[in-house]
């Protein structure tokens, strides 16, 4: 009836309800008790290297993250907070949580000893503890006793009555165990030269002793994922399909490691299918849908597509678990700045200044508030950021610093002053960088083609390759301003989507914020 009566509005709504019907809903943060794990310390009377205290708190986490009544706050967050100095009443309140879990881990040559105290967020006093205590087999090769008994008496001083939880095997293997810990450790640094490199080998050596290590393969996936994105890699692609052999592992031993399925997703956008990514982004949503790293991969593969306003549910839901970590108030920024809503963009884009990331979101958000000259000034600023958090291209040398100035100040009058003069030499630049660069995709061409609205360079390179490292531009695509809107306007770019598989996932999944329907059809 919609149809016909020509109500293109009322039918696109009336379809993309009947698509959502099944999919799981974006949490709601007041619905859960939010809790956060802080480090263990550790009491070491023996010496050497052994990470029972971070196991712990890694067992812990990951246990109260299942069940549905927690918000557990993202490792990232957590780390971060931990180590500022503040007192339990400032940690809880700069993580957005009600209760922190702290404790201890004290070996002796005889047996193990965990310590842990339940706190009140908000006035720093302890109201509930335990102690459990065993050799270092015991303890290791029976983990059901943290995942079982500790939080269950957890959740019995918080007021929940969780489901039983799945029994988790872990590995028996404490030398297993300790590389694991220490490759997951190194994984999270991300940037260094040879950081990755390393944590690689660790949980290689890992899995030698234990091939059945489930978690394990799934810390393999990732760091592999990281090597792809956060070093100047040109073997991006062989590093996801490196990822795949991995998180398949991973399911085939465990088929709940949700984050193992999002991680397939991101594989499934190098093969221009993006509706198998949504696909397995869903699937890994409904595994782990208290994992920041699980719900911020949906959210983004939705972001993508130009769901925007879909997305933004999963953004605000990944933030509130890991509220301390750049990327997704990077993500949060574009969302904003995609739906117009420049003062929330421009906020999500200082913190994730503030967080340490490049501020090339934010600048372009002041910029088109209005403050072309505060906007091109940021932009050029987060050249300081190069060689550290911004790595140079794959293939390429570090600049000199005159070098750097140059291409950043012609960079930052491009994207940030408004003036056409500026954009056209940028855009000149960008055609050229993509001609001569070893990784003609890589995203410092990739991402400002797009925010240049340069429709012929960014539709030529995201039809030649889609890898880990320049995906995350395409949630830029689907800003309604000038000049980004002369790509979707551009008359090849229904082609262009079709050709990426953009088309097949809006047929399935709900057309674009911005494109109600296929307009080659009306």
């Amino acid at each position: 009836m919609l149809r016909t009566e020509g109500d293109a509005e009322g039918q696109k709504l009336l379809s993309d309800a009947w698509r959502a019907r099944a999919r799981p809903a974006a949490p709601r943060a007041e619905d859960k008790r939010r809790i956060a794990v802080l480090p263990f310390q550790q009491l070491d009377e023996i010496g050497g290297e052994f990470f029972l205290a971070e196991g712990v708190v890694e067992e812990l986490s990951s246990g109260l993250g299942r069940i549905s009544e927690m918000a557990v706050a993202g490792r990232t967050s957590v780390a971060a907070v931990a180590s500022s100095g503040k007192t339990l009443p400032e940690i809880a309140s700069a993580l957005s949580v009600s209760n922190l879990i702290e404790g201890s881990v004290h070996r002796s040559a005889e047996n193990i000893r965990i310590n842990l105290r339940l706190i009140d967020g908000q006035s720093g006093a302890e109201i509930w503890s335990d102690q459990i205590g065993g050799t270092i087999e015991e303890i290791l090769g029976s983990r059901q006793v943290i995942g079982g008994n500790i939080i269950a008496g957890l959740c019995k001083a918080l007021g929940i009555k969780p489901a039983p939880l799945p029994r988790r095997r872990m590995t028996t293997s404490r030398e297993a165990y300790s590389l694991y810990l220490q490759g997951r450790a190194l994984t999270f640094r991300a940037i260094g030269e040879g950081v990755l490199e390393k944590a690689i080998e660790l949980l290689e050596s890992a899995l030698e002793l234990d091939p059945d290590f489930a978690e394990c393969w799934t810390a393999l996936a990732e760091a592999h994922v990281f090597t792809a994105v956060y070093t100047p890699c040109l073997e991006r692609i062989a590093e996801s399909e490196r990822m795949v052999e991995c998180a398949n592992r991973a399911i085939a031993l465990d088929p709940t490691q949700g984050h193992a399925h999002a991680m397939l997703g991101i594989h499934e956008w190098t093969r221009q299918d993006p509706v198998k990514a949504l696909d397995f982004a869903f699937e890994a949503y409904r595994l782990e849908p208290n994992n920041a790293d699980v719900t911020i991969r949906l959210g983004s593969f939705l972001l993508y597509i130009g769901r925007t306003r879909e997305a933004l549910p999963y953004l605000e839901a990944a933030i509130a678990q890991d509220p301390i970590f750049g990327r997704n108030y990077a993500m949060l920024c574009a969302a904003h700045f995609n739906l117009g809503n420049i003062d929330e963009a421009i906020a999500a884009g200082r913190r994730m200044v503030d967080l340490g990331m490049p501020g090339m979101w934010l600048a372009t958000a002041i910029a088109l508030s209005g403050d072309n000259e505060a906007g091109t000034e940021i932009y050029y600023r987060s050249r300081l950021l190069m060689n550290t958090v911004i790595l140079p291209p794959a293939g390429t040398q570090p600049m000199t610093d005159e070098a750097r100035d140059s291409y950043w100040r012609i960079a930052a009058n491009g994207c940030c002053s408004g003036k056409a003069e500026d954009r056209a030499l940028y855009c000149q630049m960008l055609g050229g960088l993509h001609a001569t660069m070893p990784d003609p995709c890589d995203p410092s061409v990739a991402f400002p083609a797009i925010w240049m609205g340069h429709a012929e360079l960014a539709m030529k390179i995201y039809s030649e390759q889609i890898h880990p490292a320049n995906m995350f531009g395409l949630m830029s695509l689907w800003a309604d301003i000038e000049p980004i809107r002369q790509i979707r306007t551009h008359p090849d770019f229904m082609d262009f989507a079709d050709r990426i598989g953009l088309v097949a996932a809006w047929e399935k999944y709900g057309w674009p914020d911005l494109i109600p329907s296929d307009p080659r059809t009306n």
